[in-house]
């Protein structure tokens, strides 16, 4: 069985096994984007079909079901979320932050803001979308809606770095390695104050988004190791004194169940 050629990234299996779907991309004579496009491929015969053509050409993610695209627009200020089994857009969303352009950070440089950087991600039911941009710039989402859930705590001073297993299976529970930054102010030539964000090391963080709250802040290098895919269980390395890591397994199921 022969696979249509293209440049493919992201697959999700449909239920059946019978087919996949993915994401492919074109590229003009730079190197960079022209157009992306969600496909759907027979693994019996390698044949693909068209489900949708996406306007915005920025950084992407499929849901682990493979029935949602989340694509951002090259300045990553905007979202659009397409349902794939029926072609259409779900929404776009524009992301509506404090400043623009963001404070600069000095010591360990935060990630740019730009489109292929930023981090997105959705939760393994497809009913949430976490959206990272830049130090303070975290957004997650209604991904059938659009609607902005409650604003993280804490998230004014950290760079959120979701990764590709950050919610619980009902995404519920946010867990994500974040690069923390503490903002400072300093006189310029003009003695006017100027406010910049230094890096201050690494923190992971449990939030419930559904408050918005965090529960849990691991200041010294904690590490995901798993989550759970039947409750809200995190299993995660993490210090044991000044020189020592442990293995830990941290139950939320209580906070959980207060809401």
């Amino acid at each position: 069985m022969k696979i249509d050629a293209a440049e493919t990234h992201t697959y999700a299996f449909t239920p059946d096994l019978k087919s996949y779907r993915t994401v492919a991309v074109e590229r003009n004579a730079a190197g960079e984007v022209s157009k992306l496009e969600a496909l759907a491929v027979d693994i019996t015969t390698g044949k693909s079909r068209s489900l949708v053509t996406p306007v915005f050409r920025g950084a992407y993610t499929l849901s682990g079901d493979g029935k949602r695209l989340a694509v951002l627009n090259t300045e990553a200020t905007q979202v659009a979320v397409y349902d794939l089994d029926r072609g259409v857009n779900l929404f776009t969303h524009t992301f509506k932050f404090e400043s623009d352009p963001p404070l600069p950070v000095s010591g360990k440089p935060a990630r740019v803001r730009h489109a292929k950087n930023v981090q997105l991600c959705f939760s393994p039911d497809g009913t949430r979308l976490v959206v990272s941009v830049w130090v303070s710039r975290v957004v997650v989402l209604n991904a059938g809606t659009g609607a902005e859930l409650p604003e993280l705590e804490g998230k004014k001073d950290l760079f959120v770095g979701p990764g590709p297993h950050c919610f619980t299976a009902d995404g519920r529970l946010l867990v994500a390695v974040c690069e923390a930054y503490r903002a400072e102010a300093s006189p310029d030539r003009g003695e006017k104050k100027q406010v910049s964000r230094s890096y201050s090391g690494l923190v992971l963080t449990v939030w419930d988004t559904q408050t918005g709250k965090a529960l849990k802040t691991w200041n010294e290098n904690g590490a995901i190791v798993a989550l759970c895919p039947t409750k809200p269980l995190l299993a995660v390395l993490e210090p044991n004194g000044v020189s020592e890591t442990r293995l830990g397994f941290w139950d939320f199921s209580a906070e959980v169940e207060k809401k």
